[in-house]
């Protein structure tokens, strides 16, 4: 039968009672539907097929049973009891929902009852209000975090799932089947002795790590600055652990766990536990893989480039010194000589590029420049106790391959011409190469000896020599001005931007 209104379980043993009670009901004009039952088998009948907002009960109703077993049918009551026995109210109205009146002679008391069962369905039906507020705000939460891509869960003091969102489903799990077990449910085996709060920490019992090398842990249960963030850890699709169906997902997907703990008394009700995210970052890891296969495969190919370039570069080299030896004309055999060692000065670029490590775009200008003079000296055939070299150059700076080609040929003509012309009339003598930062960007290379130096009106344009046009050619290249001086010997100052990207960082821990 539909309801009408509030519905009221009136059971008294007296009959007055009952009819006074209603007529109070009408004149008050309140929707109240009354159920008046006559014995104690019509109320258990009706408690059970029927739902009522109050159960008022006389004391003594079906011998006083039906008020000791009340309070299992979890209903707000109102109990009625005669003059002298608030011992009966005392041993059976204790809950927050049940109250009790005492008749009197001229029954002044109905007219409490009724405010009584009015008050009661009042704060029923506030709370009535308030649950659905409640509820309707729960589901709106539940919607967003069901929204979300990323695994939001939450842990009880055990490790085992309170909570967690429709985004499982990923996993092959709904959210119900979860509720209840541990977390390592989803995880993959090997990953539970690393990441398990109960094994990790008894391994780091009185071990004192800090806040940067403490263990991550997936069911973290702290509060504050200790968190667990961006732990990854294997996740296993449900129908590849344990007896689950085999064959619909074979890859274990990877998830990153950022969880933070609830300590007692911030949730009073579920004590300790842990509220976290899992977000699968399965495809980027694949991503990061491939990058890295990518870029190992770029660096043995730029690795045997260069090493091919060195390769031919040594080849014409050779070809130009056997060449040479057949010659007769000094002249001759001198300009073999210079070209072998440009040619030496590039397949040396390479060299180091080939055997770096790390960087396959930026040459270190100190070795570089070191090798290169030693390897002119041998070239040109010339005594270390004639012509001394001292190298001042800046450990820092380094150039990619067309500023460093470009520096490295104007060393070789600049030192070249040292070598051979200087100390002509001299037993010895010192050549110096600085090269050193001069501005945000900009370099100078400095080359001088201390030989017979230049004469007084002598400038680049009035030698023809192939050496001193390569000088002027190759600094106009790197966007540079060269300067000769011939006091006191010679001294040849280049100023110069670096091409492209410097690689200077003035820190030579990459390098």
């Amino acid at each position: 039968m539909p309801r009408t209104g509030n519905r009221v379980l009136f059971c008294s043993t007296r009959a007055d009672e009952v009819d006074t009670f209603v007529r109070t009901t009408q004149t008050r004009g309140a929707n109240i539907e009354l159920v008046t039952p006559d014995s104690g088998t019509a109320v258990d009948s009706l408690l059970a097929s029927a739902e009522f907002d109050v159960v008022v009960v006389d004391a003594s109703f079906a011998g006083g049973r039906l008020l000791e077993h009340l309070f299992l049918w979890q209903y707000p009551f109102i109990c009625i009891v005669d003059q002298g026995r608030y011992d009966v109210a005392e041993t059976h109205v204790k809950g927050a929902g049940s109250d009790f009146v005492v008749r009197d002679a001229d029954g002044a008391y109905i007219e409490s009852l009724h405010i009584r069962v009015r008050n009661i369905l009042n704060q029923k039906e506030g709370s009535e209000r308030q649950n659905s507020q409640i509820q309707v705000s729960e589901q709106r939460f539940r919607d967003l975090v069901d929204a979300l891509p990323d695994i939001v869960y939450k842990l009880d003091s055990d490790g085992c799932f309170t909570f967690v969102n429709e985004s499982v489903t990923t996993l092959g799990w709904t959210s119900a089947q979860l509720i209840g077990r541990h977390f390592s449910t989803i995880l993959a085996p090997e990953m539970v002795d690393e990441v398990d709060r109960n094994i990790v920490l008894d391994r780091f019992k009185g071990i004192v790590t800090g806040d940067e090398c403490a263990p991550k842990l997936f069911n973290e249960r702290r509060t504050g600055a200790r968190r667990t963030r961006d732990l990854e850890v294997a996740l296993l699709h449900r129908n590849t652990a344990g007896g689950a169906e085999p064959g619909v997902y074979t890859v274990t997907s990877w998830g990153e766990v950022s969880a933070v703990g609830i300590a007692r008394g911030v949730s009073t009700l579920d004590g300790y536990g842990t509220v976290g995210v899992i977000r699968d970052i399965t495809e980027s890891r694949r991503n990061v893989t491939a990058l890295r296969q990518a870029l190992k495969e770029k660096e043995l190919l730029l690795r045997e480039m260069h090493h091919r370039i060195k390769n031919n570069l040594q080849v014409i080299s050779s070809l130009l010194s056997l060449q040479g030896r057949s010659l007769v004309d000094e002249t001759t055999k001198e300009m073999f000589r210079a070209s072998q060692a440009r040619v030496q000065a590039m397949a040396m670029i390479h060299e180091q590029l080939f055997s770096s490590s790390t960087n396959f775009s930026c040459i270190n200008m100190a070795r570089y420049i070191a090798d290169l003079c030693r390897q002119l000296a041998t070239i040109l055939d010339v005594a270390p106790t004639r012509a001394r070299l001292a190298l001042e150059v800046d450990e820092t700076i380094a150039f990619e391959v067309g500023t460093a080609t470009s520096v490295g040929l104007l060393i070789n003509e600049l030192v070249s011409n040292s070598l051979k012309h200087a100390f002509l009339n001299t037993p010895e003598g010192t050549i110096r190469v600085s090269l050193s930062v001069l501005a945000a960007d900009r370099f100078v290379l400095v080359v001088s000896d201390d030989g017979v130096g230049l004469p007084a009106d002598y400038t680049v344009h009035d030698d023809a020599a192939l050496g001193h046009t390569l000088v002027q050619t190759l600094a106009e290249q790197i966007d540079g001005t060269v300067t000769f001086v011939g006091s006191d010997g010679t001294t040849v100052r280049v100023e110069f931007s670096a091409q492209g990207d410097s690689c200077y960082s003035g820190d030579d821990s990459s390098l």
